[in-house]
């Protein structure tokens, strides 16, 4: 766990890789809560990262693979707007940042056959990796999503935010659309 008081400086990977694993042991407890997104949020150096991880469901509506040209459709439109972090997310101007890329991953996209298969869970995922870059990181106070705009089946945003300084846990519910980042 990485505290207030760590003097060393952490690569932005590590600090964002710590940050998930704690906040999956600590608050998300590997839970499929529909309804429910899970933020990371990590600032390290010159670098914002932000991790969501969310049930299908509450980004698409059903968890399974697409059955109708219709449902196809959806499931493009929903990677587009989570691949659309610039949108999505803005940190606060005094950070300088600029949006550089996101990283999507979800057994939906893969098509695996047995993600579908008869007698087995269909409780999918996607998980969404984004990274910004700026100039001032320090200098952060909030991150503003459109989470709730964009995806009206979500009702609430469990949040771990871990910075140079501190850590906190924060619950977001709708249409609270801003995260602290301690500062």
């Amino acid at each position: 766990m990485i505290t207030k008081k760590t003097s060393r400086r952490i690569p932005a990977a590590a600090l964002a890789a710590g940050l998930m694993m704690w906040g999956t042991a600590q608050a998300h407890g590997d839970k499929h809560e529909h309804g429910v997104v899970h933020l990371d949020v990590a600032i390290e150096g010159d670098t914002l990262a932000i991790q969501l991880e969310s049930p299908l469901d509450s980004v698409l509506g059903f968890e399974r693979q697409p059955r109708t040209p219709a449902e196809r459709q959806s499931v493009d439109r929903m990677l587009a707007t989570l691949r659309g972090g610039a949108v999505l997310f803005t940190p606060d101007a005094r950070g300088q940042c600029r949006f550089e890329e996101a990283q999507l991953e979800s057994a939906l996209i893969a098509g695996s056959s047995t993600d579908s298969a008869p007698g087995k869970s269909e409780h999918l995922d996607v998980d969404v990796s984004y990274r910004f870059r700026c100039a001032a990181a320090a200098d952060l106070s909030t991150l503003s999503h459109q989470l709730f705009a964009l995806f009206p089946r979500i009702q609430r945003i469990d949040a771990q935010v871990a910075t140079p300084k501190g850590q906190s846990r924060q619950v977001l519910k709708r249409p609270d659309a801003t995260l602290s980042l301690g500062g």
